[in-house]
């Protein structure tokens, strides 16, 4: 399972056989596509599942449609108590994340950014 805690600077963390493989912040909604990529080429499976939390709409819907359209199995996670007050909080809500359960979405997800300053 791969959980990813939507924001800005997005937390990422890998789980395998229970066991956390790898956990960090992407750079941008986008780059979580390159980050689940460069795990999936060390950890090949034809199972994995991944899951981005409900919360920050916009920047979960970036990642979102980042992924769909590279034809990852996304799940959508109610995030409700995943942060916590840690030294990596996005970190460790991604782990929360990969770990719970969430539902299937059937088709990508609408993203109106606001522009840059």
């Amino acid at each position: 399972m791969i959980g990813i805690d939507p924001g800005v600077r997005p937390g990422f963390a890998a789980i395998g056989d229970g066991v956390v493989i790898a956990r960090s912040l992407a750079e941008s909604p986008e780059a979580v596509g390159v980050v689940v990529d460069d795990l999936l080429q060390d950890y090949p499976t034809a199972n994995v599942v991944v899951r981005i939390g409900n919360g920050d709409r916009t920047n979960r819907n970036r990642i979102f449609n980042t992924l769909w359209d590279e034809g990852h199995r996304l799940e959508i996670v109610d995030e409700r108590n995943t942060t916590k007050r840690s030294s990596t909080p996005d970190e460790d809500a991604a782990v929360e994340i990969a770990m719970t359960p969430g539902y299937r979405p059937l088709k990508s997800r609408r993203s109106n950014p606001a522009p840059e300053r």
